[in-house]
């Protein structure tokens, strides 16, 4: 059998053959931190415990789910920190029960079940294609949801009731809107908002109908999006009566051709998607746009609409940017932007240069 291109004969071995690492009890290691490459089989010891040990992590492994489950509830009595970054073999299960449990950080490729009881679990990230969650954490203040999709019927939160979080992590997957409902709200609400051509936008309408309450919402756009500016944060800013800061990055926002771009008849072209009747900041103070490359028109019409919105107490926006165009057209944009605001508004601009962020001062 030739050698596939690039592969060193011991990974070939481990590929035909399969190779096992067992990870020895160390019942004085305080820490233990493992980045291995998915052809190697992690195995937990017949016996020992790992009596001192409150930070773990495992990268890329492969492991079996029963074997992770005896490893942190029964072998780590005072784990703290759990970081797991795996491929899971035999059964896709894996159920963590740890009373001293504080953060926990996982990521599994493939379907796969997840089970936690952890009182005192104050930390959750959660990636891959989880196919089934149930989670009793009632001291949980912080949440990142990195998957595909959620089902309450299959994602189940059952300390959540009406609690408020400190953050709230989510991107706009299926059903996404229906794990914001299941809290009060956060102090720190993060979206990440992709997207595509077609009914998505519609969807994306009605997932974000009615955002949980927060002090402080971070959205990024990515690159993909290839709806109108103004329309998708003026939806999201109906939502944000109560919330004193909005953060905006635009990771690409730029001039798509137009086979590219959104059909006429797509919700974000209507007038009323446009529209700032309705949209009440009364608590709003601060926003800040960060834009990495990108269209002059998109954020010149977002601003606009923006400061004609009620907003009593908004007295700063911080605009910074990575590259637009000459020089002479960056401080054009920059002045179009300070006259929307002036006198109310007060703003703040910023290059990134030589690998900073720097003031810039280009109105003399």
């Amino acid at each position: 059998m030739p050698r596939p291109l690039g592969m060193h004969p011991d990974e070939l071995e481990v590929l035909l053959h399969g190779a096992s690492l067992e990870l020895p009890a160390c019942e004085r290691a305080k820490a233990i931190a493992l980045r291995l490459k998915l052809v190697w089989r992690l195995r937990l010891g017949p016996a020992g415990s790992f009596a001192a040990l409150t930070s773990l992590t495992i990268l890329f492994a492969l492991m079996d789910g029963g074997e992770v489950t005896a490893l942190v509830s029964t072998r780590c009595p005072r784990l703290r920190n759990l970081r797991l970054c795996l491929e899971l073999v035999g059964d896709h299960g894996i159920s963590i029960r740890s009373g001293s449990l504080r953060s926990l950080s996982i990521c599994v490729a493939r379907k796969w079940r997840l089970e936690v009881a952890a009182p005192r679990l104050e930390y959750l990230y959660v990636g891959g294609a989880i196919d089934e969650a149930r989670v009793s954490a009632p001291k949980l203040a912080g949440l990142v949801w990195s998957c595909p999709n959620y089902d309450p019927h299959r994602h189940q939160f059952e300390d959540a009731g009406r609690r408020r979080l400190q953050l709230m992590d989510i991107g706009l997957a299926s059903a996404a809107g229906l794990l914001m409902q299941q809290f009060d709200g956060a102090d720190q609400l993060r979206l990440r908002v992709s997207i595509p051509l077609g009914v998505a936008y519609k969807s994306f309408l009605n997932e974000t109908s009615k955002l949980p309450k927060c002090q402080t919402l971070n959205i990024t756009l990515p690159t993909n999006s290839c709806h109108g500016l103004a329309p998708v944060m003026l939806h999201l800013l109906r939502s944000c009566s109560s919330t004193k800061k909005v953060s905006v990055q635009l990771l690409g926002l730029t001039d798509y051709p137009t086979w590219l771009r959104c059909r006429s008849n797509c919700p974000c072209r209507l007038e009323e998607s446009r529209r700032i009747d309705g949209i009440d900041l009364n608590s709003l103070e601060e926003v800040e746009i960060t834009s990495y490359r990108g269209s002059q028109e998109e954020l010149l019409e977002f601003v606009e609409h923006l400061c004609r919105c009620n907003a009593p107490i908004l007295k700063k926006l911080v605009f910074s940017h990575t590259k637009f165009s000459a020089p002479s057209q960056t401080k054009a944009l920059f002045e179009k932007i300070r006259s929307m605001c002036y006198p109310k508004i007060d703003v703040e601009f910023y290059d990134f240069m030589d690998g900073a962020w720097v003031c810039f001062y280009g109105f003399d």
